[in-house]
Protein backbone atom coordinates (compact mmCIF):
# COMPACT_ATOMS: atom_id res chain seq x y z
CA UNK A 1 0.00 0.00 0.00
CA UNK A 2 2.90 2.33 0.85
CA UNK A 3 4.64 1.64 -2.48
CA UNK A 4 1.39 2.33 -4.35
CA UNK A 5 0.91 5.68 -2.64
CA UNK A 6 4.55 6.55 -3.38
CA UNK A 7 4.11 5.68 -7.06
CA UNK A 8 0.94 7.77 -7.18
CA UNK A 9 2.74 10.72 -5.60
CA UNK A 10 5.71 10.48 -7.99
CA UNK A 11 3.37 10.13 -10.97
CA UNK A 12 1.78 13.46 -10.05
CA UNK A 13 5.20 15.07 -9.64
CA UNK A 14 6.30 13.90 -13.09
CA UNK A 15 3.01 15.07 -14.63
CA UNK A 16 3.49 18.50 -13.02
CA UNK A 17 7.05 18.68 -14.42
CA UNK A 18 5.73 17.78 -17.88
CA UNK A 19 3.22 20.62 -17.60
CA UNK A 20 5.96 23.00 -16.45
CA UNK A 21 8.15 22.20 -19.45
CA UNK A 22 5.14 22.48 -21.79
CA UNK A 23 4.17 25.93 -20.49
CA UNK A 24 7.71 27.23 -20.86
CA UNK A 25 8.12 25.66 -24.32
CA UNK A 26 4.93 27.39 -25.42
CA UNK A 27 6.14 30.68 -23.97
CA UNK A 28 9.58 30.29 -25.64
CA UNK A 29 11.19 30.62 -22.21
CA UNK A 30 14.77 29.36 -21.98
CA UNK A 31 14.60 28.07 -18.40
CA UNK A 32 11.88 26.47 -16.27
CA UNK A 33 13.76 27.31 -13.10
CA UNK A 34 17.22 28.07 -11.77
CA UNK A 35 19.68 26.70 -14.36
CA UNK A 36 17.12 24.15 -15.60
CA UNK A 37 16.70 24.41 -19.37
CA UNK A 38 13.29 24.18 -20.97
CA UNK A 39 13.12 21.00 -23.05
CA UNK A 40 10.20 19.42 -24.96
CA UNK A 41 12.05 16.08 -24.91
CA UNK A 42 12.44 16.28 -21.13
CA UNK A 43 8.78 17.23 -20.81
CA UNK A 44 7.75 14.15 -22.82
CA UNK A 45 10.04 12.01 -20.66
CA UNK A 46 8.26 13.22 -17.51
CA UNK A 47 4.88 12.60 -19.16
CA UNK A 48 5.88 9.03 -20.05
CA UNK A 49 7.20 8.35 -16.55
CA UNK A 50 3.96 9.67 -15.05
CA UNK A 51 1.99 7.25 -17.27
CA UNK A 52 4.34 4.37 -16.42
CA UNK A 53 3.66 5.07 -12.74
CA UNK A 54 -0.09 4.81 -13.34
CA UNK A 55 -1.12 8.41 -13.98
CA UNK A 56 -4.19 8.07 -16.20
CA UNK A 57 -4.10 11.75 -17.25
CA UNK A 58 -0.53 11.23 -18.48
CA UNK A 59 -1.52 8.08 -20.38
CA UNK A 60 -4.48 9.77 -22.08
CA UNK A 61 -2.43 12.86 -22.96
CA UNK A 62 0.22 10.64 -24.59
CA UNK A 63 -2.47 8.74 -26.52
CA UNK A 64 -3.78 12.07 -27.84
CA UNK A 65 -0.29 13.31 -28.78
CA UNK A 66 0.53 10.11 -30.69
CA UNK A 67 -2.79 10.43 -32.54
CA UNK A 68 -2.13 14.11 -33.34
CA UNK A 69 -5.11 15.11 -31.19
CA UNK A 70 -5.14 18.11 -28.90
CA UNK A 71 -5.21 17.02 -25.24
CA UNK A 72 -7.62 18.85 -22.93
CA UNK A 73 -4.56 20.42 -21.34
CA UNK A 74 -3.71 21.89 -24.73
CA UNK A 75 -0.36 23.24 -23.60
CA UNK A 76 0.98 19.66 -23.61
CA UNK A 77 0.73 19.65 -27.41
CA UNK A 78 3.77 21.94 -27.43
CA UNK A 79 5.89 19.02 -26.22
CA UNK A 80 5.20 16.91 -29.30
CA UNK A 81 5.23 19.71 -31.87
CA UNK A 82 8.43 21.42 -30.63
CA UNK A 83 10.78 18.45 -30.91
CA UNK A 84 13.47 18.49 -33.60
CA UNK A 85 11.44 15.66 -35.14
CA UNK A 86 7.83 16.41 -34.11
CA UNK A 87 5.65 13.47 -33.10
CA UNK A 88 3.88 12.01 -36.13
CA UNK A 89 0.66 10.02 -36.22
CA UNK A 90 1.44 6.65 -34.62
CA UNK A 91 -1.58 4.53 -33.74
CA UNK A 92 0.61 1.69 -32.47
CA UNK A 93 2.32 4.03 -29.99
CA UNK A 94 -1.03 5.41 -28.82
CA UNK A 95 -2.75 2.05 -28.32
CA UNK A 96 -0.98 0.90 -25.11
CA UNK A 97 -1.90 4.16 -23.40
CA UNK A 98 -5.56 3.80 -24.41
CA UNK A 99 -5.51 0.23 -23.08
CA UNK A 100 -3.91 1.42 -19.85
CA UNK A 101 -6.69 3.97 -19.31
CA UNK A 102 -9.32 1.31 -20.03
CA UNK A 103 -7.73 -1.05 -17.52
CA UNK A 104 -7.79 1.78 -14.98
CA UNK A 105 -11.56 2.11 -15.33
CA UNK A 106 -12.06 4.98 -17.78
CA UNK A 107 -15.35 4.14 -19.55
CA UNK A 108 -14.68 6.08 -22.74
CA UNK A 109 -11.22 4.50 -23.01
CA UNK A 110 -12.94 1.11 -22.84
CA UNK A 111 -15.09 1.91 -25.88
CA UNK A 112 -12.04 3.38 -27.61
CA UNK A 113 -9.85 0.33 -27.07
CA UNK A 114 -12.74 -1.90 -28.26
CA UNK A 115 -13.09 0.32 -31.35
CA UNK A 116 -9.35 -0.11 -32.01
CA UNK A 117 -9.50 -3.90 -31.60
CA UNK A 118 -12.51 -4.07 -33.92
CA UNK A 119 -10.72 -2.14 -36.68
CA UNK A 120 -7.06 -2.98 -36.06
CA UNK A 121 -6.08 0.59 -35.18
CA UNK A 122 -2.62 0.34 -33.63
CA UNK A 123 -3.14 -3.36 -32.88
CA UNK A 124 -4.19 -6.56 -34.62
CA UNK A 125 -7.89 -7.07 -35.29
CA UNK A 126 -9.27 -9.00 -32.32
CA UNK A 127 -13.04 -9.49 -32.27
CA UNK A 128 -12.97 -11.29 -28.91
CA UNK A 129 -11.14 -8.42 -27.21
CA UNK A 130 -13.41 -5.89 -28.91
CA UNK A 131 -16.48 -7.68 -27.51
CA UNK A 132 -14.86 -7.88 -24.07
CA UNK A 133 -14.15 -4.16 -23.88
CA UNK A 134 -17.48 -3.04 -25.37
CA UNK A 135 -19.25 -5.16 -22.76
CA UNK A 136 -16.95 -3.86 -20.01
CA UNK A 137 -17.83 -0.32 -21.07
CA UNK A 138 -21.57 -1.02 -20.89
CA UNK A 139 -21.18 -2.65 -17.45
CA UNK A 140 -19.09 0.25 -16.14
CA UNK A 141 -21.60 2.81 -17.41
CA UNK A 142 -24.46 0.88 -15.85
CA UNK A 143 -22.68 0.76 -12.49
CA UNK A 144 -22.58 4.57 -12.29
CA UNK A 145 -25.73 6.19 -10.92
CA UNK A 146 -26.16 8.80 -13.65
CA UNK A 147 -24.40 9.61 -16.89
CA UNK A 148 -23.29 12.96 -15.49
CA UNK A 149 -21.61 11.11 -12.62
CA UNK A 150 -19.01 9.56 -14.93
CA UNK A 151 -19.12 11.49 -18.21
CA UNK A 152 -18.01 14.80 -16.67
CA UNK A 153 -14.91 13.41 -15.01
CA UNK A 154 -11.67 14.91 -16.32
CA UNK A 155 -10.34 11.58 -17.61
CA UNK A 156 -13.65 10.73 -19.30
CA UNK A 157 -13.74 14.06 -21.10
CA UNK A 158 -10.15 13.48 -22.25
CA UNK A 159 -10.89 9.94 -23.48
CA UNK A 160 -13.90 11.25 -25.42
CA UNK A 161 -11.40 12.71 -27.92
CA UNK A 162 -10.02 9.27 -28.77
CA UNK A 163 -11.27 7.12 -31.69
CA UNK A 164 -14.48 5.47 -30.47
CA UNK A 165 -14.33 7.39 -27.21
CA UNK A 166 -17.52 9.36 -27.88
CA UNK A 167 -19.64 6.32 -28.80
CA UNK A 168 -23.19 6.46 -27.45
CA UNK A 169 -24.76 3.40 -25.85
CA UNK A 170 -26.74 2.51 -28.99
CA UNK A 171 -23.56 2.67 -31.09
CA UNK A 172 -21.79 0.26 -28.73
CA UNK A 173 -24.77 -2.11 -28.85
CA UNK A 174 -24.78 -1.95 -32.66
CA UNK A 175 -21.04 -2.69 -32.71
CA UNK A 176 -21.64 -5.76 -30.52
CA UNK A 177 -24.42 -6.88 -32.86
CA UNK A 178 -22.06 -6.56 -35.82
CA UNK A 179 -19.29 -8.50 -34.06
CA UNK A 180 -21.57 -11.35 -33.01
CA UNK A 181 -23.10 -11.50 -36.50
CA UNK A 182 -19.73 -11.86 -38.21
CA UNK A 183 -17.71 -13.72 -35.57
CA UNK A 184 -13.93 -13.76 -35.92
CA UNK A 185 -11.82 -15.17 -38.72
CA UNK A 186 -9.63 -17.15 -36.32
CA UNK A 187 -12.60 -18.90 -34.71
CA UNK A 188 -12.07 -17.37 -31.26
CA UNK A 189 -15.53 -15.73 -31.52
CA UNK A 190 -18.16 -17.95 -33.09
CA UNK A 191 -20.93 -16.20 -35.06
CA UNK A 192 -24.07 -15.94 -32.94
CA UNK A 193 -26.99 -14.59 -35.01
CA UNK A 194 -29.45 -14.83 -32.12
CA UNK A 195 -27.24 -12.75 -29.80
CA UNK A 196 -26.55 -10.32 -32.66
CA UNK A 197 -30.30 -9.88 -33.17
CA UNK A 198 -30.82 -9.24 -29.43
CA UNK A 199 -28.10 -6.59 -29.36
CA UNK A 200 -29.58 -4.95 -32.45
CA UNK A 201 -32.97 -4.72 -30.74
CA UNK A 202 -31.32 -3.19 -27.67
CA UNK A 203 -29.48 -0.73 -29.93
CA UNK A 204 -32.73 0.42 -31.56
CA UNK A 205 -34.38 0.81 -28.17
CA UNK A 206 -31.43 2.81 -26.83
CA UNK A 207 -31.34 5.05 -29.93
CA UNK A 208 -35.08 5.75 -29.53
CA UNK A 209 -34.57 6.75 -25.89
CA UNK A 210 -31.76 9.09 -26.91
CA UNK A 211 -33.95 10.71 -29.57
CA UNK A 212 -36.81 11.18 -27.10
CA UNK A 213 -34.43 12.64 -24.52
CA UNK A 214 -32.97 15.09 -27.06
CA UNK A 215 -36.47 16.12 -28.19
CA UNK A 216 -37.50 16.71 -24.58
CA UNK A 217 -34.40 18.83 -23.92
CA UNK A 218 -35.07 20.91 -27.05
CA UNK A 219 -38.66 21.51 -25.96
CA UNK A 220 -37.46 22.68 -22.55
CA UNK A 221 -34.85 24.95 -24.16
CA UNK A 222 -37.30 26.46 -26.65
CA UNK A 223 -40.27 26.58 -24.29
CA UNK A 224 -41.56 29.93 -23.14
CA UNK A 225 -41.35 30.77 -19.41
CA UNK A 226 -44.69 30.54 -17.59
Amino acid sequence: RSSNSQAQMYSKVHFALAMLHARHVQANAEFIGHNVLTSPAQGLFHLQVSADLGNVQGALALACLHLNLRPRKGVLRALGSSLQRPLSLDEAAAFPYILQAAEQGVCRAMSSVAFCYQRGMGCRVDATSAVHWYRQCLSARGARTTEDEWSEREEEREAERLPGGAMAEHQILSALAELYEAGSGDGSLAPNPRLAWQFQLLAKSSAKRDEESEASEMEETNGEPP
